[in-house]
């Protein structure tokens, strides 16, 4: 283990939209719920649907709200991702 964790992250579409036709996407939302633990009552709070070109950034640890990926019904979900890491400071 490296003692690091992850920030912050943010996703990239890579496909994805209504100019897709050749690799049409259908599903493959991003969503976020209110609350820490899930359940079938979480409420979704926002819903993010791939779109080629657009970012997604969100908070991890502290500021994380519970979320998932959706099914992808048809198509592949083409995205990458970059984590923001810390460490704590070694003490001397």
């Amino acid at each position: 283990a490296t003692g690091a964790w992850s920030e912050i992250t943010v996703l990239i579409y890579l496909n994805g939209g209504p100019s897709e036709d050749l690799y049409e996407l259908r599903g493959g939302e991003t969503i976020f719920y209110q609350g820490n633990h899930h359940s079938d009552k979480n409420p979704v709070v926002l819903q993010v649907s791939p779109r080629r070109g657009c970012a997604l950034l969100h908070g991890h640890g502290r500021r994380c709200l519970l979320h998932e990926g959706a099914e992808v019904e048809r198509g592949v979900k083409v995205r990458t991702g970059l984590n923001s890491t810390s460490r704590e400071a070694e003490s001397n």
